[in-house]
């Protein structure tokens, strides 16, 4: 063998000896792929609140029920006492002129029995109207304390009605009169058949006058036709004075 071929021999034997496994045709082997780096950030919610943020006082009051006062007595009608000779509904006062209804406050039994209604809260709840020519009203006193800055109305009222919209024919209104009960000082809320609703609705008015240390009366009164019948029921009444400064 010639010096060349001799050489030739060698570096083909180096060559094999290098590749992996020895074995002279495996392919190159493939490159691992690194793992990718996951943003490990916490993302704070938007309405955490920091770690070290001071918690609010243990004594802390919602400013509504710190300064609010309700002025009505049995608003929800739930007070009332039944007996073999009738209902106290104190310190309401009821007055009915026109055709006879056997109550204006009714117990649940009573109201589902008579027009399939429950009272929106409680066992409890008044019924206006209901028949032709009535004149209902629900009314009681009520104090402003002499330190009141503004005061609410809210309620729960639900309207039943046979009659067309239009003209207007049966009416509630519910409204302050002076003390004596003469005179009509503001009203807070009207409704009418136009008004008929689906199920209870929710009533919340500002009262708008000024009525800090005077004595006045709420009145809820419902009148209606000679023909064709609206109910007008209501329940859970408030009248809250607000009395901080």
């Amino acid at each position: 063998m010639s010096s060349r071929t001799a050489l030739a021999a060698v570096l083909v034997a180096g060559c094999a000896a290098s590749r992996p496994g020895g074995s002279p045709d495996a392919p190159p082997a493939e490159p691992v792929d690194a793992p990718a780096i996951v943003d490990a950030r916490i993302v704070p919610r938007p309405d955490a609140r920091p770690i070290d943020a001071a918690p609010p006082p243990p004594d802390a009051r919602a400013p509504d029920s710190a300064c609010a006062a309700e002025l009505l007595g049995n608003g929800d009608f739930d007070s009332t006492i039944v007996s073999a000779s009738g209902k106290d509904i104190s310190p309401w006062m009821v007055v009915t002129q026109g055709a006879p209804r056997p109550f204006v406050v009714g117990t649940a039994d009573e109201l589902f029995s008579a027009a399939f209604i429950q009272p929106q809260s409680g066992d409890f709840a008044a019924w206006l109207g209901g028949d032709n020519d009535v004149d209902h009203r629900l009314q009681q006193t009520v104090a402003f304390p002499a330190n009141t800055t503004g005061a609410r109305f809210r309620g729960a009222i639900q309207i039943r009605s046979d009659e067309n919209p239009i003209p207007v024919n049966d009416r509630l209104r519910i409204s302050l009169y002076d003390a004596a009960g003469t005179t009509e000082v503001e009203l807070l809320a009207a409704f009418s058949e136009e008004d008929v609703t689906v199920g209870w609705t929710a009533v919340d008015v500002p009262v708008l006058g000024s009525y800090a240390g005077m004595t006045l009366q709420l009145r809820v009164a419902a009148t209606t036709d000679s023909s064709k019948i609206t109910s007008f029921f209501v329940d859970t009444l408030s009248v809250a004075a607000t009395i901080c400064p």
